[in-house]
């Protein structure tokens, strides 16, 4: 498994790895938590991931400082809107334009060739922070501090588990985008689940929260799966049926998925390519307030 973290030349992996095998290791080894009782042998240990930061740091340093860009520009955003944020699709919506107006502020800027286009600043704090401002952060940070504090209240075998499979997603939130992933999100929903099912106290009532909750995902699912499903059948018959029937599609699917940037892309893609030139700015220029990038601005100036 270590081999293929490697291979995979992914320094978040890498890092989590490494964080979560000592941890294991030390949970399990006396000898090890003698050896790091020494303030001597926890300097050494500090210096050690010190050393390694600074390796993985140098092994990709265009990509991370790139991503240095992307906190920077994204301190901009935060500054404007502090306390609430954006609000939901914020980042997509408007970090690009706010990059263009610092790398026109620092055209000296030595990030300046590494701008690229973004749809996450690989940060997930980050981006709660940006859609939902500081009162979305502490929410999501008391989330965070009773579901440790509630693992705390497990068996010794069981914390370890639990806090083996907790600290590699917040670690990774730190430096990518894990929760794009519906793997993190099956972990993350174990973790809770567990804890809710191995809590004897008011079982019943946290049983029916998470019960309730699962419920209302899967409601919300199932409601936007057919016209999810009727969008990509419609992209493929765009490819063999004729414009109209096409056209009309995706004219009916507008109504329903007018709260998807990707989707309006595509919409005002299709109607470039059959020639509703103003029909497809329209639906663009809308796109723009959900999803704005370099790909919609080409597209609007074309």
């Amino acid at each position: 498994f270590a081999s293929m973290i490697i291979m995979s030349e992914s320094r978040t992996g890498i890092i989590a790895t490494l964080v979560v095998s000592l941890y294991i290791c030390y949970s399990f080894t006396e000898k090890l938590q003698v050896f790091l009782s020494k303030r001597r042998n926890q300097l050494l240990i500090v210096s050690l991931m010190a050393i390694t930061l600074i390796a993985l740091y140098l092994f990709k340093a265009d990509s991370a400082n790139g991503r240095l860009l992307i906190w920077r520009v994204c301190m901009d955003m935060i500054t404007e809107r502090p306390l609430f944020g954006f609000g939901h699709g914020g980042f997509l919506a408007n970090y690009m334009q706010y990059q263009a107006e610092y790398l026109s502020a620092h055209p000296d800027s030595p990030f300046i060739m590494l701008a690229d286009n973004i749809s996450h600043p690989f940060n997930e704090f980050l981006l709660v922070l940006v859609n939902y401002g500081i009162v979305g952060l502490i929410v999501l940070s008391l989330l965070i501090i009773f579901t440790i504090s509630q693992i705390h209240k497990c068996k010794q075998n069981e914390q370890i588990a639990l806090k083996s499979m907790l600290y590699p997603i917040l670690i990774c939130c730190c430096f990518t985008y894990p929760l794009n992933a519906a793997f993190m999100w099956i972990t993350i929903g174990f973790i809770i689940a567990y804890i809710v099912c191995n809590r004897s106290n008011s079982s019943i009532l946290y049983r029916t929260i998470l019960l309730c909750f699962c419920i209302l995902i899967f409601t919300v699912q199932m409601v936007r799966f057919p016209n999810e499903r009727r969008w990509k059948i419609t992209e493929h018959q765009s490819l063999v049926y004729n414009t109209e029937a096409v056209l009309k599609d995706y004219e009916t699917l507008h109504i329903d998925l007018s709260y998807n940037g990707y989707f309006l892309y595509n919409y005002g893609a299709e109607l470039y390519h059959y020639g509703y030139y103003e029909k497809s700015k329209d639906v663009l220029l809308e796109c723009s307030g959900l999803l704005n990038d370099y790909d919609v601005q080409m597209l609007i100036g074309e």
